[in-house]
């Protein structure tokens, strides 16, 4: 109701999970009013989109490469962060660049594009911790994933966001949580870079997102992989295929990863020495292109000058 009352042309990203029922998601006569002014897909390329002189603003869950798209295409802000570091960019965007309180597109643009937003785990010999952003999961997988971690037999730590399945008054298998109790520790927020930069973390399953990507490398820990759309994939194939710190999950015929899959995969991952020596070497690789006079850091500060000039 929003993009209607503000009466300019649209173009809204909305991807399928965006809501539990797609069929009757919209206000009721919206999308017959909205039609002339209004255009809805499930997919764009936000690069290409945001390089078009006919966009005029960017609603943003302020992930850090959305931002830096943005800013690379001079595209005006509104905000609407949703957790993990989105918040910290909303506050430069807002507060300390300026960049975006002037902008650089015509005035006369009128169009809003609209982008929805975006899921993450990670272990040692004694914890595992599990991270998840805003994947929806049915009941089916929400279950095999809670019976995998079981069958693990290890100590683990699951964020579990309160969206992750439609209802969470009765969402896990019946008697799980008494089951675990000893072990595992399941809590709705968890602040990632200091849970991935503990000595009792082991491995990281991961939705396999940049950020989440380079926090796991950066703490050395290997990766279980569970990627849901978008670059994900990409970056697992390098995890898995390229760097071979990690390995990815096998659905089953009907696309569900199953417990005893999430139990194998644990295995083979602690199990095999050999993902912790290769992630440790990548570490150090990493570690030493971001500190001063390495090639990280330089690209870093040549980008900082350009915006200055």
């Amino acid at each position: 109701m929003g993009l209607e009352l503000s009466n300019r042309p649209f173009l809204w990203v909305l991807r399928p999970d965006i809501t539990d029922k797609i069929n009757d998601a919209y206000p009721e006569g919206f999308t017959n009013r909205a039609v002339s002014r209004g255009h809805i897909v499930s997919w764009a390329p936000q690069q290409k989109v945001l390089a078009h002189p006919s966009i005029a603003c960017f609603i943003s869950h302020c992930g850090w490469n959305s931002t830096i798209e943005a800013i690379g295409n001079g595209v005006l802000y509104l905000c609407w962060p949703y957790f993990a570091d989105q918040m910290h960019n909303e506050n430069y965007i807002l507060n300390e660049t300026g960049v975006m309180a002037e902008g650089t597109r015509s005035q006369e643009a009128k169009r809003i594009l609209v982008v929805s937003s975006y899921f993450s785990i990670g272990f040692r010999h004694r914890k595992l911790n599990y991270l998840m952003s805003s994947t929806i999961l049915d009941r089916t997988q929400f279950h095999e994933l809670a019976l995998g971690l079981e069958l693990s037999n290890r100590p683990f730590l699951w964020v579990v966001h309160p969206n992750i399945i439609d209802d969470m008054s009765d969402a896990y298998p019946e008697g799980f949580l008494d089951r675990v109790a000893s072990r595992g520790h399941i809590v709705s927020w968890a602040p990632q870079q200091k849970v991935l930069a503990h000595t009792s973390i082991s491995c990281f399953l991961s939705h396999c997102g940049w950020n989440s990507t380079m926090e796991g490398v950066c703490n050395g820990l290997p990766f279980l992989c569970w990627p849901y759309f978008a670059d994900q994939f990409l970056n697992r194939t390098y995890i898995c295929d390229i760097w071979k710190v990690g390995l990815a999950f096998t659905k089953d015929e009907i696309g569900i990863i199953r417990r005893e899959e999430i139990r194998s995969k644990v295995d083979q991952l602690l199990d095999n020495a050999e993902y912790r020596t290769r992630v440790l070497h990548l570490k150090e690789i990493v570690m030493n292109n971001i500190k001063e006079g390495g090639c990280s850091y330089k690209n870093l500060m040549n980008f900082i000058e350009w915006i200055k000039e």
